[in-house]
């Protein structure tokens, strides 16, 4: 499962490609999407990701159409409570993000024991390692697509970021639904410790009194 933006930057489009790519109907699992378009009400934001999945389909060609697996798309905005629900009802946090500050949908699915995959390159890394993620490898490329965004002037040409391993991810995504990949409470419990919120704005507090 993924939240975010559908924006280039959150690289959604590649995500459901490789769900296709890996998965068919016969595998009985389901790819839940959390996402809206900048500048979209919901329903609109909807009706842009399914046309994204439908072009992605027939660019892909595969041989049957009904073998696509499912997708459950999500575009209202829901309390956190009901974000948290999502956290655990679904088993392994895919982000394909090229960029990112922090990425907080996967902290916090972390955080409440799922397993992560996501780009070697990014905030992410402050928090993902062995213990609770696979890291993708990546090739860096120029910054591109980001018009859909609150501030589309600040990403340029003259910027880098990271491309992940697509081949790398199905082969993550197939191992964690084969497996069914968790944490252990242990794990968990050192993760939140030292990956609240609190400890969070604790860390972010002595920084800044070091300025």
């Amino acid at each position: 499962y993924h939240i975010g933006d559908y924006s280039s930057r959150k690289n959604i489009s590649s995500l459901i490609r490789c769900y296709f790519e890996e998965f068919s109907k016969a595998d009985h699992c389901v790819l839940v999407l959390k996402s809206y378009v900048e500048g979209f009400n919901p329903q609109q934001s909807m009706e842009f990701i399914k046309q994204e999945i439908a072009n992605i389909k027939q660019g892909l060609r595969k041989s049957f159409v009904d073998t696509y697996p499912p997708i459950v798309i999500l575009t209202d905005y829901y309390p956190n409570e009901v974000m948290m629900a999502i956290h655990a009802q679904c088993h392994c946090f895919v982000t394909l993000e090229k960029g990112s500050g922090y990425t907080l949908p996967l902290r916090d699915a972390i955080a409440m024991g799922n397993w992560g995959i996501a780009s070697a390159w990014g905030g992410q890394t402050e928090f993902c390692d062995a213990s609770n993620s696979f890291l993708l490898d990546y090739e860096m490329e120029t910054v591109s697509g980001m018009i859909r965004c609150p501030f589309p002037s600040i990403y340029t040409c003259h910027e880098e970021w990271s491309n992940p391993s697509m081949k790398q991810c199905k082969q993550y995504m197939r191992f964690c639904y084969t497996n069914r990949v968790i944490q252990s409470e242990d794990t968990r419990k050192k993760f939140l410790q030292s990956n609240s919120l609190e400890a969070g704005g604790a860390k972010i507090k002595e920084a800044l009194s070091g300025i």
